[in-house]
């Protein structure tokens, strides 16, 4: 296809030659090319090629691309000087414009936040690889998200330490290959689905009718709604038996068993092997992208006479903030207390462990690749549902993320959160935290520090990257006015030390 190029972007060979030239680049990089502010009359197909790989700014900046090989971290984890001191491969990054901001640790969020572009020389020899890969745009790649999770099993301790605490006597589960509905034991190994359900009334989204029988020992397929076949295919074809899908694996019917069920969420997806996250579309009607219906997008790339710029795509922790799927309240805590979540995009798929990231683009792991940790060193605590400009942390940070999301139904605002609250180590009353954990501090004094919340104050949020708009302040009827769960709207306080509320030990 003919290209349109500026006279600028028409000198092709200086893309390749910047990143293949031995000059050292700082570690706050080099400008390359000047963009400009985003414009519909810009007809270059490179340009548009690089605004299309820009973060999503609030305001229209004059934004430039820039040329790195590291970034000097803000804080230095256990593995970094490891990784300082692997080979550095040169990467690209679409940034805004200003003559005072230094690139350094203060916005080493900013470089990564769209994903990065790296050049591939047609003919690149395997034994100078890229860390980035083409994705198949066509369907997932299963074989190596099976490759991802025996690797998982066999390195990492904190995602295969179960949490089978007995707290549910049974679960039910679909049986992904006889296609029925079983009761079994909770140590039975299963994935586990989180979705949105979507608005019942809409006509895009009907609800599937259950059965009036449950558990429905007949369950059909065909007439569950695509995002739950697509799931059902994932199963299979990651080698596994069993699924959990909330609409299907919990009597909808009010009474004792559906209130135990929803009591212990928390060790429903604690103890699913993974759950399988729908972060495309709007509803259940949506479907898995790659999977079989729903086509992905094909990855960022630009084509140049020798090779082509390749993108990254962007970390799971930035589609996290811009998916409908991040709005709902119930799906919070799904993904948050999970031990392997298998995130859904148009791009491709996201493997998030408790310990670390990867992708079929980046499949290698944080510890071991420096664009890896770049790009993936989100894992499943509370900062990977948070922007980093936030100081609160532990179960405020939860909190805090959980305020902002949505809820069909108020009432279900603290069972929605409950989980969370189950592992927090905290005494609570109405979602107040009355006492730290360990510490021996008066319960009276503790309660009066947990009645400190607070609307989420300005200098908390981030001046200049977009973000989920804050909920207007509503009412929640029948809830104690002084708890948090009595008002809709982001609730802030800082913590006693920056805990995790998952007591997982923070590197």
């Amino acid at each position: 296809m003919q290209q349109t190029l500026c006279s600028r972007c028409g000198q092709l060979d200086t893309i390749p030659a910047c990143l293949t030239e031995s000059e050292a680049v700082p570690p706050t990089g080099k400008s390359v090319i000047l963009l400009g502010k985003r414009s519909l009359r810009i007809k270059c197909d490179m340009c548009r090629f690089f605004l299309g790989c820009s973060p999503r700014y609030k305001r229209n900046y004059k934004l430039h691309v820039r040329l790195f090989d590291h970034i000097r971290p803000g804080s230095l984890p256990p593995t970094l000087p490891t990784l300082m001191d692997l080979p550095r491969t040169r990467f690209l990054s679409v940034l805004r414009e200003n003559q005072g901001l230094i690139y350094d640790y203060s916005v080493q969020d900013k470089p990564t936040q769209s994903g990065v572009m790296f050049y591939l020389p047609t003919g690149l020899s395997v034994l100078n690889p890229v860390p980035v890969r083409s994705v198949d745009a066509a369907t997932a790649n299963f074989a190596l998200l099976g490759s991802l999770f025996r690797r998982c099993q066999d390195s990492h301790t904190l995602c295969n330490q179960a949490e089978c605490q007995d707290k549910l006597p049974y679960i039910y589960l679909i049986d992904c290959i006889e296609e029925r509905v079983v009761r079994e034991h909770t140590n039975r190994s299963y994935l586990a689905l989180s979705y949105v359900w979507g608005d019942p009334t809409s006509q895009a989204c009907p609800q599937t009718t259950l059965s009036k029988e449950f558990p429905d020992t007949h369950f059909s397929v065909t007439g569950a709604p695509l995002t739950v076949q697509d799931a059902i295919l994932v199963v299979r074809n990651m080698g596994r038996k069993y699924l959990w899908v909330d609409k299907y694996c919990i009597d909808q019917a009010e009474g004792p068993e559906k209130s135990m069920m929803l009591q212990n969420m928390d060790q429903i997806y604690r103890n699913a092997e993974a759950t399988i996250v729908a972060m495309y579309g709007e509803n259940d009607a949506a479907g898995l992208p790659g999977v079989s219906q729903v086509p992905r997008i094909p990855q960022p790339e630009f084509r140049l006479t020798h090779g082509c710029l390749l993108s990254s795509c962007p970390p799971i922790s930035t589609l996290i903030q811009t998916s409908k799927w991040a709005t709902r309240g119930w799906t919070y805590q799904e993904a948050r207390l999970s031990r392997r979540c298998l995130f859904f995009k148009e791009h491709q798929v996201y493997v998030t462990w408790l310990e670390t990231t990867a992708s079929e683009a980046v499949p290698s792991e944080s510890q071991r690749c420096w664009i890896s940790w770049l790009l993936h060193r989100s894992r499943l605590d509370d900062t990977l549902f948070m922007p980093r400009t936030s100081i609160a942390e532990g179960f405020y940070s939860d909190r805090l993320a959980y305020s902002q999301r949505l809820l069909t139904h108020g009432s279900d605002i603290l069972n929605a959160f409950r989980g969370i609250l189950s592992h927090s180590g905290l005494v609570t009353f109405w979602g107040i935290p009355i006492t730290p954990p360990k510490a021996a501090m008066d319960p009276h004094i503790g309660f009066a520090l947990g009645l400190l919340w607070c609307r989420r104050p300005t200098w908390a949020k981030s001046r200049h990257l977009q973000s989920l708009g804050e909920q207007p302040r509503t009412r929640r009827v029948n809830l104690p006015t002084w708890s948090w769960t009595s008002v809709t709207g982001e609730i802030f306080n800082e913590g006693y030390g920056g805990q995790s509320v998952l007591e997982i030990p923070q590197s």
